[in-house]
């Protein structure tokens, strides 16, 4: 079995990048012989109201892709305003598709997608299957290199063979396997994109090349101490400015632009960054949070008793 998650297709044209990863899934699965192609969840970035163009798009790609394997969708949290009624639920209407949106047990895996509420929607007890899920668990470490609020690793099994989707850094921790994006997702990531592949034992890791998002720190002068990015990658390049070279603004970001244009690169943006502050060290977005953990949040701060917690928890 092939794994991927966290595609993030839209139809912005600066995410043109992600839009050949089935395609490439295609390639691999017949690279690598496999049989099964699963995507753990956030087939797009917007939940709802996608277009016309970017909907037939998915449609053509996971039919092509199904054509030569089995694929199964796993609804992840991008894929859904409501559970249970999804987007692309259309999809389990193709055949070789299965689009799953409950907890199933099929083809020797137990599959989880994603719930606002996995205490009352998960299982209580599993058989020793792999289980593939889309979901974050505390201590998950994200694009910002913190560790991450999560839903209680306790509610899966100790031991045996887990990887989910959601986190976008690929890592292993607390049994955990998180499969990670196949591309840097945001300006700024770092992490190397990956798929995985599992035939039996613990999966295996494969590079996934091809464009990223990346962003350079330059100097006014065009000089960077990381390394260049690879041709074809989409940059924002951002520029330490000194207090002589605001009024220069213009000039050097037309400057830097062309260094990056000539460089193969897909410029996004040239930003100036005043007073050593870089984009990177900005707050960045984090992981949203279950409505269970919002309640939770509520609950702790305002010192709600406990039957009356216990009677909000049933509505949610």
């Amino acid at each position: 079995m092939l794994i991927t998650a966290d595609l993030h297709l839209g139809d912005n044209p600066r995410d043109a990048y992600r839009l050949d990863i089935l395609s490439r899934l295609r390639q691999l699965a017949r690279k690598h012989n496999t049989d099964h192609v699963a995507i753990l969840g956030d087939l797009t970035t917007e939940k709802n109201y996608h277009s016309s163009w970017l909907v037939n798009h998915i449609a053509d790609g996971i039919a092509a892709l199904a054509a030569d394997v089995q694929v199964t969708v796993l609804m992840g949290n991008h894929d859904y305003e409501e559970s249970d009624n999804p987007f692309f639920r259309f999809l389990d209407s193709i055949d070789g598709v299965w689009f799953i949106t409950r907890p199933l047990r099929k083809a020797g895996v137990m599959w989880l997608p994603h719930s606002r509420n996995p205490e009352k929607d998960w299982p209580k007890e599993f058989k020793g299957d792999p289980i593939l899920t889309h979901a974050t668990f505390a201590g998950a470490v994200g694009e910002n290199g913190n560790r991450l609020r999560g839903i209680a690793r306790n509610l899966l099994p100790a031991r045996g063979t887990i990887v989910s989707g959601d986190v976008h850094v690929p890592q292993t921790y607390d049994g955990i396997t998180y499969v990670g994006a196949p591309y840097t997702i945001n300006f700024g990531d770092e992490f190397e994109p990956r798929v995985l592949l599992m035939n039996g034992g613990p999966p295996r890791s494969i590079k996934m090349n091809g464009p990223q998002k990346r962003l350079l720190t330059l100097s006014a002068d065009g000089r960077t101490r990381q390394p260049w990015p690879n041709a074809g990658d989409i940059v924002r390049m951002q520029v330490e400015l000194q207090d002589a070279d605001h009024a220069r603004w213009t000039e050097i970001r037309d400057r830097i632009r062309a260094i990056g244009e000539r460089g193969g690169y897909i410029v996004d943006s040239v930003v100036p960054l005043t007073n050593s502050v870089r984009v990177r060290d900005l707050p960045r977005r984090q992981q949203p949070q279950s409505d269970e953990q919002v309640f939770d949040d509520y609950v702790r701060k305002f010192q709600i008793d406990e039957r009356t917690a216990k009677a909000g928890k049933e509505l949610l």
